[in-house]
């Protein structure tokens, strides 16, 4: 909406009548560092993963790995457990060490730097979303029909700490491919800033 419109006598009828930006989002906001809630009650924490040198490692190894993956997959199924897999592909400029003295490994050093110069590099972000969802469908009604009077912030505490034991167990299973949980930091000038949301605006 521009500076001119908002002056406008039209703008001062239709602006009460219309719906803030944040109406649209599904997000309440941060329960803890590290979760986020929407509206609906849903429980959201994200993990940022390195990645893995599935080129070089030998192929015991990737079976290994790719055994535990399917057993930690197994382990977490639930129907109130939701699981998002998202790959964010974004361009980089890669920092070089200091050229070397040697005169060959000089040369050689500068070859290379000047044949990367001429390309594209990319590096994929890989994000894995674990989804704390109430009860769908007819027993989830039942449950919220019986629920007691007071009981909505414990069962809430409940909800929080099995997403937390499906993060942990799925950290632990994907150490070798450097997980970290995205959470809430301090930006410049000390304003907190949170991970979590700026992933979401990449998707």
């Amino acid at each position: 909406m521009s500076r001119t419109f908002l002056t406008t006598g039209a703008a001062k009828v239709l602006a009460p009548r219309e719906a803030n930006v944040g109406d649209r989002l599904p997000y309440l906001g941060h329960l803890d560092e590290v979760t986020l809630q929407t509206r609906d009650g849903l429980l959201v924490q994200t993990l940022h993963l390195a990645g893995f040198p599935s080129e070089t490692a030998p192929d015991d190894e990737l079976n290994y790995r790719k055994a535990i993956r399917e057993t930690v997959l197994r382990g977490a199924a639930s129907s109130r457990l939701a699981i998002y897999h998202h790959v964010v592909r974004r361009r980089v400029t890669p920092a070089f060490p200091d050229p070397p003295e040697e005169p060959f490994c000089a040369g050689l050093d500068a070859g290379w730097r000047d044949r990367l110069a001429g390309r594209r590099l990319y590096v994929n972000d890989i994000f894995l979303t674990l989804v704390r969802r109430p009860l769908q469908g007819g027993a989830g009604f039942l449950e919220r029909l019986v629920r007691q009077p007071g009981a909505k912030a414990a069962d809430l505490e409940r909800e929080l700490r099995a997403l937390n034991a499906a993060r942990d167990a799925f950290a632990a299973a994907l150490a070798p491919y450097g997980p970290r949980t995205l959470a809430l930091y301090d930006g410049p000038g000390g304003a907190q800033r949170s991970e979590p949301a700026e992933f979401l605006s990449l998707i």
